[in-house]
């Protein structure tokens, strides 16, 4: 059946029981993994024994990648996106590529001691469409250099930001980049890396912030002047009109978000196709950003995979007229063995369906979370379907995050 069919039957017969059902379905299969995610062994592809190694560099402590598919600092490799959707952890031992050996190697290698960051490569089925992203958490006041070092690394042309700094009297990302009073950061180390900000602007009537920034290696070796210092262009857009916990008020808005984000980095790999490096001046010369966007709200899975499959939806559907089968939920499976809580509430998972149902299919869209709103979320409770997340299923501790 095509995937407007079943988008169409789900909303005009008020399918919560559907969306619910493969919630728990994966709910079950998520605690498995974080179960058996503790054996470090280098047979175990879902292990965390990195994220267990440098808990002082994680924001939650039930909020990690798995070894398999995190972003490693310092290097260029990364795992290989699976070949097809996947529903079930044998589907994903057989469908995802893992590294023969790479952890046992990485265990032993003192250099990858600094190499982590609270940060996993999402790639898409390749039977789907080839496209990819890095997901992360907010950065940590100790973890800016990082995160900072991981966009230059990864060339990546936009950055995504789905939180504010405060929310709910709680500090939910860390201020990362530099203001117009202090337009620009600099951090030490081997890297010597520095941020300038070249403008900052409200969009979608205040709904957004779009800044721009320009990242250096800003390394010149004195010893020799051929030695060139390379940049960046980098755009940030922070969506601030997306509540903790909740789902956004507008389609609209967070649609129009979406094309920018999108607009954005098909004008940098445009951009790339023209000129390889452009020289700034006789040291510096300004690198293609061609990379993946890096997406994070607080945790890096609840806003943050809610945007990821709208946003791979979008670029799905501008390409291809229909799905066969339900293109959410193989998106939905598939992302959740790349990092855990990936889209982390029943709310979330509704109004992806909700989402897409309105902004390319119906031709009478309703507000999410409307009474006029087909699916009606809160007619169940998060608690009778089992989503209390953390490692352990009957409690959560206070530095885990909160649905």
């Amino acid at each position: 059946m095509s995937f407007k069919l079943i988008i169409e039957n789900i909303i005009s017969t008020n399918n919560a029981a559907y969306i619910k059902s493969n919630f728990d379905e994966i709910t079950k299969i998520s605690k498995i993994l974080v179960k058996e995610g503790l054996d470090s062994s280098c047979e175990n592809p879902f292990s965390y024994f990195w994220s267990q190694s440098n808990l002082s560099k994680n924001r939650y402590s039930n909020i990690y990648p798995f070894d398999y598919n995190r972003v490693v600092l310092g290097t260029v490799c990364k795992s290989l996106p699976p070949k097809n959707p996947v529903r079930s952890i044998e589907e994903a031992e057989s469908s995802i590529p893992f590294q023969e050996n790479y952890l046992k190697k990485e265990f032993g290698n003192s250099r990858y001691r600094s190499s982590y960051i609270n940060a996993s490569w999402i790639q898409t089925p390749l039977s789907i469409i080839e496209t990819e992203y890095i997901a992360t958490q907010g950065p940590i006041r100790d973890s800016i250099q990082d995160f900072w070092q991981m966009v230059f690394e990864n060339k990546s042309s936009v950055i995504v930001m789905l939180a504010n700094i405060m929310e709910s009297g709680h500090e939910k990302c860390a201020p990362y980049w530099p203001t117009k009073s202090n337009r620009k950061l600099e951090f030490g180390g081997d890297k010597k890396l520095s941020v300038l900000l070249l403008d900052e602007k409200p969009i979608l009537d205040g709904s957004a912030i779009v800044r721009e920034f320009m990242v250096f290696n800003s390394h010149v070796s004195p010893n020799d002047p051929n030695v060139k210092r390379s940049a960046i262009k980098v755009s940030h857009y922070q969506f601030t009109a997306w509540p903790d916990r909740y789902v956004p008020d507008s389609y609209d808005d967070l649609l129009d978000f979406i094309i920018f984000t999108q607009d954005s980095r098909d004008l940098a790999i445009q951009s790339s196709t023209i000129s390889e490096n452009t020289a700034l001046d006789k040291q510096t010369i300004l690198l293609p950003s061609t990379g993946p966007p890096i997406v994070h709200c607080s945790a890096g899975c609840g806003r943050t995979g809610t945007f990821v499959i709208l946003d791979t939806i979008i670029q799905f559907f501008k390409n291809n007229d229909t799905y066969k089968g339900d293109i959410i939920q193989d998106l939905f499976y598939s992302f959740r063995f790349q990092r855990v809580h990936f889209v982390q509430t029943i709310d979330q998972l509704m109004f992806i369906y909700e989402f897409v149902y309105n902004c390319l299919f119906s031709q009478n869209p309703v507000s999410p979370m409307s009474p006029q709103s087909p699916l009606k979320p809160t007619s169940f409770s998060l608690e009778d379907s089992g989503t209390s997340g953390g490692i352990s299923p009957n409690s959560i501790p206070e530095n885990t995050i909160d649905p």
